[in-house]
């Protein structure tokens, strides 16, 4: 062990002795355990020490601006103000420490988090997926990518209006925030979904399989793709392989254009035949008629 750990110690200062300035520092896959005795460059901008088995990060230098610590068992770290990007993805994190004000991308996948620390305006790409989160606090106005699939959502925060792709499938969802204008896809199949609200004019992918879905609003013309499959909606009215998604929601609003006809035929007729056998009318009836309805009994 002692070895493998002065071996690893060994490359890692042989690749740092060797960085130049504005590059990258790659110092993947060597069996880190730390960096006590491996000093980082002062000047340091981009550092990716994933895949090692770091608990816990130096105190990283001001300059960095990108930061991949991903599958490492991190306990606890802290991060630089001026950072931009970070993986620390499949970490066996179970918090996040305080987020830069300039950070623009996090991937904070596949750890053991229940709450997310406050997102900094500036976040335009969060992946949030695969942990044990109950619920987002705002989002970013610039957010333009979400990925937050696989936690135990029950509802989501107002989306961004720049967003451009959702993905929170394989939560317990029961509706979505109304959807901005901007976005082109939405995942959202295996939740508890028995609405979708407006479809933006821009979307292009929709995919809302396994939910309790009994109608689709209305289809945006430019729809590349639907999957509804696994939805009462489908269930009765398939889609045809030969249908584009715009063929099947004409179809579909049909299907159920008349199935509302028909519901409300049988509730009409539910209203009259009550409003016949109220019981002040069967007693007209027999005063009337002397019919007794015993005798029918």
């Amino acid at each position: 062990m002692a070895n493998a750990v002065a071996e690893a110690e060994a490359e890692a200062n042989k690749r740092i002795s060797k960085w130049k300035k504005g590059n990258t520092l790659y110092l993947s896959s060597l069996g880190l355990t730390s960096f006590q005795n491996c000093p980082l460059p002062s000047k340091l901008r981009y550092l990716d020490c994933s895949f090692n088995q770091l608990e816990s990060l130096p105190t990283l230098p001001s300059t960095l601006i990108f930061l991949n610590c991903s599958h490492n068992p991190l306990i606890t770290f802290t991060l630089p103000s001026k950072l931009k990007t970070l993986h620390c993805n499949a970490s066996k994190l179970t918090s996040l420490p305080p987020l830069p004000s300039v950070l623009k991308y996090i991937n904070c996948a596949g750890n053991k988090l229940t709450s997310l620390p406050t997102l900094p305006s500036s976040l335009e790409y969060l992946n949030c997926c695969n942990n044990k989160l109950t619920s987002l606090s705002s989002l970013p106005s610039g957010l333009k990518y979400c990925f937050c699939h696989h936690n135990k959502f029950t509802s989501l925060p107002s989306l961004s209006f720049k967003l451009i792709t959702l993905i929170c499938t394989n939560n317990q969802l029961t509706s979505l925030p109304s959807l901005p204008s901007t976005l082109r896809e939405l995942y959202c199949y295996d939740n508890q979904l028995i609405s979708l609200p407006s479809l933006p004019s821009s979307l292009t992918y929709l995919s809302c399989s396994n939910n309790k879905l009994t109608s689709l609003p209305s289809l945006p013309s430019i729809l590349r793709y639907l999957n509804c499959d696994e939805n009462p909606v489908y269930l009765e009215t398939p889609r045809l392989e030969s249908e584009s998604p715009q063929e099947y929601w004409n179809r579909l609003e049909e299907v159920q254009s008349k199935k509302r006809i028909i519901m409300r035929t049988r509730e009409v007729k539910e209203e009259i035949a009550m409003r016949f056998w109220h019981p002040s009318n069967v007693q007209k009836l027999i005063d009337h008629y002397g019919i007794d309805f015993e005798d029918y009994i």
